[in-house]
């Protein structure tokens, strides 16, 4: 089977799951769990139980798609998170909707996206192509809006704190993966400096829950330090840190926090 026939055959089974999610109404499913000492509960609506089934299946067929005899699975797994990153990010706007045919067309979109993320990523296979860096680029900057929808989401939820802190750590690993894997950084490196950010961001969001933060101001803050974080790793690794990319980087964060204060304080 094709690449082109995989994308199109996952495509259909995302699509029918988040249809479903739609349409169908499922009890929602409760659960508590004793981690470290610590009572974690966990609440699933039937849109996220269908967006979880959705999310799999486009983990899968993902994997379907990207995989060949010279692609390891560390390198495969660079692969993952974009799109289920995109079709965790349709599910949390459908359940964010109160309109039925809005969500349709929710749904509907969120397969869009997946599958021209999906045919994007292939694309970057072909290293001599004309639009490769365009393609990369254009991914990279997906990548950054879905880090910065789902970091919202996470803090709109407010799940409880290991299942935060695992969501933000999730989120800032996937994407970060994406964004490294475009910038052309070794296998190695990239996961390093992936699992780095999303240690960092995770981090950032213990400090937080410390302090009554509005959701869009927590998610603010998260995106900004990890736009910064990702951007001064990829220069570094690309050998272009120097005193005056530090000072960009550091006004971009000055400015952005005082933005962020003023505007959802």
């Amino acid at each position: 089977m094709s690449r082109t026939e995989k994308l199109a055959q996952t495509t259909a089974f995302v699509s029918i799951a988040l249809i479903a999610a739609v349409w169908l109404a499922f009890p929602a499913l409760d659960a508590s769990l004793l981690l470290f000492g610590s009572t974690v509960k966990i609440h699933l609506s039937s849109v996220w139980q269908f967006g979880l089934i959705a999310m799999v299946l486009a983990l899968i067929g993902t994997q379907s798609i990207i995989y060949s005899k010279d692609c390891s699975l560390a390198r495969c797994a660079t692969f993952w998170g974009l799109p289920c990153g995109i079709v965790a990010a349709g599910v949390f706007l459908i359940d964010s909707f109160s309109w039925p045919l809005g969500e349709m067309i929710m749904a509907l979109l969120t397969a869009l996206g997946f599958i021209t993320a999906a045919n994007l990523q292939t694309q970057t296979f072909k290293q001599h192509s004309s639009g490769w860096y365009a393609v990369r680029q254009g991914l990279s900057l997906v990548a950054y809006a879905v880090a910065g929808l789902l970091f919202f989401g996470v803090a709109r939820y407010q799940p409880g704190l290991i299942l935060t802190l695992s969501g933000v750590f999730m989120i800032a690993l996937g994407t970060a993966s994406e964004i490294f894997r475009n910038a052309g950084v070794p296998i190695r490196e990239l996961w390093f400096y992936s699992a780095l950010s999303a240690l960092v961001i995770c981090e950032l969001e213990l400090a937080i829950s410390f302090v009554a933060m509005p959701p869009r101001l927590n998610a603010g803050v998260l995106f900004l330090v990890f736009y910064s974080m990702t951007g001064l790793a990829q220069q570094s690794l690309l050998g272009r840190l120097n005193r005056r990319v530090l000072s960009e980087y550091a006004l971009l964060c000055t400015g952005g926090l005082l933005f962020l204060y003023v505007i959802f304080r």
